[in-house]
């Protein structure tokens, strides 16, 4: 079993079960250890043996420290074990997502109502911290909803490792309660705020872009693939998860458009198949793709034929900037850092942010704003002159740096 499959279901696994994003993310850094090892021994099948030397590798790189970052091997070279022998990934940390009985009939209402508004993505972490906050409270002996007041709320931060998710899920949930008519007051306004900061989104530019495409051999079968992969990425801005679930009914050649359904946001998009991208799909389709009852555009290149992983976007991705010696210090690799460079793009040909949301598909407008942090000249704009300094400022400067007697 190929090494960048396994990694794929670990996280989807963990994302199924409503680990928190730090754990998620630490998972993410040990799947990434295995795989930069596996390279530098020029393997890509997973075996317990090879997991072991895995860990034995580690073991001499971090013979006295890293004690956490050996911790989470040991437990991602358990769960690929598992998936390597066909058993149950299981888990000493696994979360029971069961409702408590006392709000059992409510819980589901919240859950209808989290359904028809959010990704599958947000319901599983709004469903697991919604669960986490039930159980305090029935391990409080509240038996009703309109019991809750605003010290429990307090109180039930005490033992919360991820506090962002869990303020977010929190809020939402308050809100519903108070809205739906099962709580008097809306107690959403008592919880705490936790400052989150967002990262920077990593970017690169056009010619950077362009260098690594220039590097796809688009003469061989899996060349064809990622360049058309790539193309619909860079040009159009699709997420990864789209691009592994676009089908061929959603391209529609004679009137040159893309028509589908984002996996994120399930916002429906109409996008232009621009000329590269309209030749580069066909060029694939006609010459490159196998033969298949699969509907889905892009598979595997190899068999067993299947449609083609996220994970699998992922390291053609990586591999492309290596190839270009594109610098990425300081920045991700990974596909959505060109979503993020479409955005920048955009964003320096004067496009305005709706139109941007448009072609990113994004709900909500602050999803696209997130990018002005990136519009440098924009943001050069709204500097304001530094005023002349004056009073006492002004003396003291004069002074020298001197205190005012």
């Amino acid at each position: 079993m190929k090494i960048i499959n396994v990694s794929e279901q670990i996280i989807e696994y963990l994302i199924q079960n409503g680990y928190s994003n730090d754990s998620i993310n630490r998972n993410k850094s040990a799947l990434k250890r295995l795989a930069d090892y596996a390279e530098s021994c020029g393997e890509n099948e997973y075996s317990p043996d090879f997991g072991q030397r895995f860990l034995s590798h580690l073991e001499c790189l971090y013979p006295e420290n890293g004690q956490n970052i050996k911790i989470v091997a040991h437990s991602v070279i358990s769960k690929a074990d598992n998936i390597y022998y066909g058993r149950n990934i299981r888990s000493r940390k696994s979360l029971q997502l069961e409702y408590p009985e006392a709000f059992k009939q409510q819980l589901l209402s919240y859950e209808d109502y989290i359904n028809a508004r959010y990704s599958e993505s947000t319901r599983t972490y709004l469903r697991k911290n919604t669960i986490i906050f039930a159980e305090f409270l029935n391990n409080n002996n509240i038996l009703s909803l309109d019991e809750i007041t605003p010290q429990l709320v307090m109180d039930s931060f005490k033992n919360i490792s991820d506090r962002s998710s869990y303020t977010f899920a929190l809020k939402i949930f308050l809100k519903f309660i108070y809205r739906a008519g099962f709580h008097s007051k809306d107690l959403s306004i008592v919880v705490p705020a936790t400052k989150r900061s967002k990262p920077h989104p990593s970017v690169y530019s056009k010619l950077e872009v362009e260098k690594m495409l220039e590097t796809i051999d688009r003469n061989t079968v899996s060349g064809k693939r990622s360049y058309a992969v790539l193309l619909l990425i860079c040009r159009l801005g699709l997420r990864s998860s789209d691009v592994v679930n676009l089908k061929i009914s959603n391209l529609n050649f004679s009137d040159s458009t893309i028509e589908f359904t984002q996996i994120k946001t399930g916002v429906y998009l109409i996008l232009p198949m621009v000329d590269d991208v309209k030749l580069a799909l066909l060029d694939y389709i006609d010459n490159a793709r196998p033969d298949s009852d699969y509907q889905n555009v892009f598979l595997s290149a190899k068999p067993p034929i299947q449609p083609m992983s996220k994970a699998t976007i992922t390291f053609f991705v990586k591999r492309c900037m290596r190839q270009a010696e594109i610098n990425t210090l300081g920045k991700h690799m990974g596909p959505h850092s060109l979503r993020s460079s479409l955005a920048s793009a955009l964003l320096s040909e004067g496009n305005s942010y709706p139109t941007i949301q448009k072609v990113l598909g994004h709900r909500a407008p602050t999803s696209t704003q997130y990018y002005a942090k990136i519009d440098i000249d924009a943001l050069r704009k709204c500097a304001l002159e530094v005023p002349p300094p004056s009073g006492l400022f002004e003396q003291w400067l004069s002074k020298g740096g001197e205190s005012i007697g």
